[in-house]
């Protein structure tokens, strides 16, 4: 919006005032004089006071450090120079299903949910401060906390996600923060070894709110623990889990029925039991542990001799034979071989006979010799 009179498409005017219906957000322009003399014209936020947005390249590019691939957001600074991360919540985040060969982080914002929208409520967007060190988002509420987690897990930002379970349980729930928290059920097919560490931590966090809590995860915690030990090599340090957040996912491990527990959850039962127990060996004195391995399965290789069954039963020659009919007759080199009309000849009776795979003039022993 312009309070200039415009008269004509061609002649300028100011911009006072922008509106963002589906945000719920409006900045009005105004001039501000500096100590330094220099005038300059900011967009104030009327929905923050004293925010306004900050053109400054330096601190969109602190600010993209701390999101990584999370980029549908504002920055807002103050009179201080304190910074602000403005992130619009109303639309349904999700990732982008591609084919397996590799993971996507490319994030889809669906803004037509109406669902979606209705939880949010009047205010939606999350304003994050950022710390003074630079280092880190303030998450200043439960549903801003869900939400940035959510968008980490999206765009594979594992280390970030971990750091974030701790601060985003509660026994209760809002509409708008259920919502947020049901979006992991749809990450559950991401397979990286860090991934399976959050979901772990998140259980591990969650479990003591009990399984009539809204923040039930929806994952196997059995299948999540059996595959963060096959993965554990490649669990980066900052995403592994702790010695007694271990031994309390193992207790709470139950496989399917008529399963027994794999040898790779009992081995690392005694691991971590044995770690646990470290501090109370006497000085000089060594702990061993007993783990176990499953027996190779026997298969037969059939490359692994020479097969000499045609050999041993003539009878098995008489197989082509009978599918091929009679022996293959094989036509005279001039005849197809140089071309011309006799070729041609050839051809013309090969297709007046028909090609049958089972014919000995025109059938499968022909094509092969003619491709050989």
């Amino acid at each position: 919006w312009s309070e200039s009179e415009v008269l004509n498409t061609q002649q300028s005017c100011t911009i006072d005032l922008i509106e963002l219906p589906r945000v719920n957000l409006s900045f009005r322009s105004k001039r501000v004089e500096k100590i330094d003399g220099t005038v300059e014209h900011r967009l104030y936020s009327n929905d923050n006071d004293g925010l306004y947005i900050s053109t400054s390249a330096k601190a969109r590019e602190m600010v993209e450090k701390l999101l990584g691939l999370i980029d549908h957001f504002i920055v807002l600074q103050n009179e201080d120079n304190d910074l602000f991360v403005l992130v619009p919540g109303c639309a349904l985040p999700r990732r982008l299903h591609v084919d397996s060969t590799h993971l996507s982080v490319q994030v889809l914002l669906d803004r037509r949910n109406q669902e979606w929208i209705n939880n949010m409520g009047e205010i939606r967007c999350y304003l994050y401060p950022v710390h003074s060190s630079k280092s880190f988002l303030i998450t200043p509420s439960l549903a801003s906390s869900m939400y940035l987690m959510v968008m980490y897990f999206i765009t594979g930002a594992y280390q970030e996600v971990y750091k974030m379970v701790d601060s985003c349980v509660s026994e209760d729930l809002t509409p708008e923060e259920s919502q947020i928290f049901n979006q992991l059920e749809f990450l559950g097919n991401d397979n990286h070894p860090d991934a399976h560490a959050c979901r772990l931590k998140l259980s591990a966090v969650t479990v003591g709110l009990g399984d009539s809590s809204a923040m039930k995860c929806p994952w196997s915690v059995f299948e999540e623990l059996r595959e963060y030990v096959k993965k554990y090599d490649y669990v980066s340090s900052a995403c592994r889990l702790t010695i007694e957040e271990e031994k309390l996912l193992l207790k709470m491990c139950t496989p399917s029925f008529g399963y027994r527990m794999p040898t790779e959850l009992v081995n690392r039962s005694a691991y971590v039991s044995a770690v646990g127990n470290i501090d109370s060996i006497p000085s000089g004195k060594t702990l061993s542990v007993k783990v176990g391995i499953d027996k190779p399965p026997v298969i037969d290789n059939f490359d692994s001799g020479a097969d000499t069954s045609i050999l041993d039963n003539p009878k098995n020659c008489m197989i082509g034979s009978k599918f091929f009919g009679a022996a293959y007759s094989r036509p005279e080199e001039d005849q197809v071989a140089f071309g011309g009309l006799r070729a041609l000849e050839f051809i013309n009776a090969a297709f007046d006979h028909g090609v049958e795979v089972t014919s000995s003039s025109y059938g499968f022993p022909l094509m092969y010799d003619l491709l050989v």
